[in-house]
């Protein structure tokens, strides 16, 4: 298609793809002798960019067929055998061993010369826990403002404790949503998608995504055996962090991972028309009072155990 265009995609559309908290457009289309994805994004640069670095890194991301550089890109059709799908049906750990090491690659490749000056910064800590307030806590659990306002010392506590935890070790590239539905196996290779809102942060915080992801719902058992696999990998690459250093990061860097999943099912759900997205809520919610109490936050555990009475009365 010498002449190809988006006009001429878009009559060679097969099918929508519904996605999943993304307000991009997916289409699945006949693109020459083989089917491709057609990406929709106002932003799509942004993509391009992360989309260059990480093969520049040799990072099994979908081939880019096309783009108009504006607003649409043409992918590679990865298939529909995500991680999510294969550990529904068999939840062993082949493949989430090979997710690690893709992570780790991430982090040895792509972590010096990151195309984005987005960091995950005190900010970026206090837009997670501000959304997960607005939407989760207040919007989903019906939680009085007055109530919350009464956890801000808290609140400010856990930011101060991930930047202590993280400040050697917050140079990294950072996915940001390195998930279950997320990371895809074809011809048995990983590959990683939705990689858009990258940026340089802590070395733990996909690591939480991963291993405490409300989509998977990996045992402890399976939690700890993989944190032995990162530590394993990680090692070669001589970063100054013991074990337990990496639990204590690992942690704090969850109960922010959940706060921002939560605060985003629930948007999703009450503010975009995703109603599916309720169903893991109480996944992520077991997920967050699991690191709050590791953690030794009292309060924000309590004011999360009383949003469950709004969740009682819904029906998913």
């Amino acid at each position: 298609m010498r002449n190809l265009n988006l006009r001429l995609l878009k009559n060679n559309i097969i099918e929508k793809i519904e996605t999943g908290g993304s307000t991009r457009e997916f289409y699945r289309c006949k693109y020459r002798n083989k089917i491709a994805i057609l990406v929709i994004d106002p932003d799509i640069k942004k993509y391009l960019r992360v989309h260059k670095h990480l093969l520049n890194g040799h990072i099994n991301v979908p081939r880019l067929y096309w783009t108009d550089k504006a607003k649409a890109a043409l992918l590679e059709d990865l298939g529909t055998i995500s991680l999510y799908v294969i550990f529904r049906k068999q939840p062993e750990l082949f493949y989430h061993r090979k997710a690690i090491d893709m992570l780790v690659s991430m982090q040895k490749k792509c972590s010096s010369k990151f195309p984005i000056a987005e960091r995950y910064d005190r900010p970026h800590i206090k837009w997670e826990q501000k959304y997960f307030k607005k939407h989760f806590l207040f919007q989903y659990g019906q939680v009085e403002q007055t109530a919350i306002d009464k956890t801000k010392d808290e609140f400010a506590e856990l930011t101060d404790q991930v930047l202590r935890s993280i400040q050697d070790h917050d140079g990294f590239f950072m996915h940001r949503d390195f998930q279950s539905q997320n990371i895809f196996v074809k011809n048995n290779k990983i590959r990683i998608i939705d990689f858009q809102s990258a940026r340089i942060g802590p070395l733990t915080y996909d690591l939480s995504s991963l291993l405490r992801d409300p989509y998977a719902d990996l045992t402890i058992s399976q939690e700890r055996q993989l944190l032995d696999h990162y530590f394993k990998k990680i090692k070669p690459q001589k970063i100054p962090l013991s074990y337990d250093q990496l639990i204590a990061m690992y942690r704090l860097t969850c109960i922010q991972r959940n706060m921002q999943a939560l605060g985003a099912y629930a948007n999703l759900a009450l503010n975009k028309g995703k109603k599916h997205f309720l169903k893991y809520i109480p996944r992520g919610r077991q997920l967050l009072m699991q690191g709050l109490k590791e953690c030794n936050f009292e309060r924000l555990l309590e004011i999360v155990q009383r949003s469950r009475g709004a969740e009682v009365k819904r029906r998913f």
